[in-house]
């Protein structure tokens, strides 16, 4: 991919390739600035976009996600992805408030479990626990296998006091996915207090 590049220095794929490449073997940032690349070369792919800011989210440069993320959205306003990982990076930099307006973008563009969630997530970070719960709540009746909406359903419930019942989430969580450890430290964080 390296020796495409230097011949066609205009060639989007083989940058997006060697990005996929760089990405298995960890190399976080040289994978972000083949994406950047790429994005640079075909500025109207949605997709391209998105893994940029997925990268860059990655390595925390987050000003550098929102901004991939943003143009993802112009070109594509339906594009799910770019709204929900949006959503991580404005609350991951501290802008919560932003958050709240992509997420209720993405709610409004599909009323599905995933949106239902990040909306959820986006009230949990702004301490709104009942706006929060009843968002998860939704998720859950739309897809009972969204690992992440018992997880922060189950840690709600801790926070509000609701021991036994963030337990019981913790448990149908691993029933979905035996290894995630997020629940075990949870559990026996709660079983701790008791």
């Amino acid at each position: 991919f390296t020796k495409s590049i230097e011949i066609f220095r205009n060639f989007t794929d083989a940058y997006v390739e060697r990005a996929k490449a760089y990405e298995k073997l960890n190399h976080l940032e040289l994978a972000a600035q083949d994406y950047n690349q790429a994005s640079q070369i075909s500025s109207d792919n949605e997709e391209i976009l998105y893994n940029a800011g997925r990268l860059f989210f990655e390595i925390k440069d987050y000003k550098k996600a929102i901004e991939k993320l943003d143009k993802s959205v112009t070109i594509k306003p339906n594009y799910l992805p770019s709204y929900q990982l949006l959503v991580k990076v404005h609350i991951a930099n501290g802008n919560i408030p932003n958050a709240k307006i992509v997420s209720e973008r993405a709610l409004m563009k599909k009323n599905d479990a995933d949106n239902n969630y990040v909306y959820g997530f986006t009230l949990f970070h702004l301490k709104d626990y009942a706006g929060a719960e009843k968002y998860f709540d939704i998720a859950l009746k739309k897809d009972d296998r969204l690992i992440d909406a018992y997880y922060y359903m189950a840690d709600l419930k801790r926070i509000t006091g609701k021991n036994d019942d963030a337990i019981s989430l913790c448990n149908q969580g691993l029933k979905i996915n035996p290894n995630d450890v997020r629940f075990f430290v949870l559990r026996s964080g709660i079983y701790k207090m008791k």
